[in-house]
């Protein structure tokens, strides 16, 4: 379904969670994923605070679970990571992770995808960054993301999410229900 064909919910005027004035607008629409099936997609935008949240949600939970891929070689890259906004992500052996914030974010990519979002943070993080160790450490981590891509290092990648909406789409994975 292209993106011109979703059929989208526009719900207006709902009360927000934040200040309670019915001037939030509620938008839902659907993603068909080859490998997950049915992503609902959810936003929430309040005109009278500026308050917004969005994330997703699956047609087809497991529940809550936790995820861990050992990523291997270049093959691996390709395998789908489904990530809602209460998940927590970790890469330990890069010293990287995502908490399970209220506002966190959500994402539907594959394993190559979220290492490309860490290294876009890192290269934003270390141009700001005056301390010339903090500076060493991260160009570090971002060597060993680009090994990890080119397939000259292993990694681990872990999701963890209580609300059963995150997925890591592989045989390789290893659930544990939480």
């Amino acid at each position: 379904m292209s993106e011109n064909q979703r059929n989208i919910e526009i719900f207006k005027n709902q009360p927000c969670p934040m200040c309670g004035k019915n001037e939030a607008t509620f938008t839902e629409y659907e993603i068909e994923d080859p490998y997950a099936e049915t992503i609902f997609i959810l936003s929430l935008k309040c005109e009278a605070c500026g308050y917004k949240k969005a994330d997703l949600e699956m047609e087809k939970s497991s529940g809550p679970a936790e995820y861990t891929l050992k990523v291997e070689n270049i093959e691996d890259l390709n395998i789908r990571v489904i990530k809602s906004g209460e998940c927590e992500l970790k890469i330990p052996r890069l010293g990287l992770s995502v908490d399970s914030t209220m506002n966190g974010e959500y994402f539907v990519s594959n394993v190559e995808g979220v290492l490309s979002r860490f290294r876009k943070q890192l290269e934003f993080l270390k141009e700001g960054e005056d301390d010339s160790k903090i500076r060493k450490r991260i160009k570090n981590i971002i060597k060993k993301i680009d090994k990890v891509i080119a397939g000259e290092e292993e990694m681990t990648l872990t999701l963890s999410d209580k609300s059963g909406n995150s997925a890591i789409i592989s045989e390789k994975v290893k659930v544990k229900k939480l």
